[in-house]
């Protein structure tokens, strides 16, 4: 046996009892539901209508409406509204900031509800997400204290609401149907899943 085949041979012989132990152990690998069990989208669409603040398109009012709740420093957030972007037209999807990534998230969602546009305002942070220098608005930690409280405290209303409607990640969010039934929406949707739970 050429050395080079012993070595192989070798590795081989000692990786196998550690493979035969995980695999005799029957540990499963921890995979986050899509949809957590303990999720009660009812309550999380009827907490957000009433106590929840969100930016949503001008001139959709009247439409069938979804809450999302996302985080500004979130990645698969901003995928969610590109997926979104093209059903703005025939769904009002209400985009509530909350805070539980990092120091940026609360200022950023604040800066976001505070603006004299809040629309304009996220899709301009969205619009700059991928920037080298930040992920979206810039902040100055130094002058977060100047954001108005009322404001921050919206951020932290809509944070609270999502955990205790039993929501684990984010983004998340819900529609309720014409049948009254409520719908999740999750992170790695796409325009066609989308259009699915909006029966489009």
């Amino acid at each position: 046996m050429k050395r080079r085949q012993m070595l192989a041979a070798i590795a081989a012989a000692a990786a196998a009892p550690a493979a035969l132990a995980a695999e005799a152990s029957g540990a499963p690998k921890k995979v986050w539901p899509k949809v957590p069990e303990g999720w009660y989208g009812e309550g999380m669409y009827q907490d957000l209508a009433k106590d929840g603040t969100g930016v949503t398109a001008p001139g959709t009012e009247g439409l069938p409406t979804a809450y999302i709740a996302f985080d500004p420093q979130c990645p698969w957030c901003e995928k969610l509204h590109r997926a979104a972007t093209p059903l703005y037209s025939k769904v009002r999807i209400i985009w509530c900031p909350v805070a539980v990534l990092n120091i940026n998230s609360e200022p950023q969602g604040s800066m976001i509800l505070s603006a004299s546009d809040p629309w304009k305002k996220f899709l301009e942070h969205e619009d700059h997400f991928h920037d080298a220098a930040f992920r979206g608005l810039p902040v100055d930690q130094k002058e977060v204290w100047k954001l108005p409280e009322k404001i921050r405290a919206k951020v932290w209303t809509n944070s609270k609401i999502v955990r205790r409607n039993g929501t684990r990640t984010i983004p998340f969010g819900v529609f309720r149907t014409a049948k009254g039934e409520y719908r999740a929406i999750y992170s790695g949707m796409t325009t066609d899943d989308l259009k699915k739970v909006f029966d489009l």
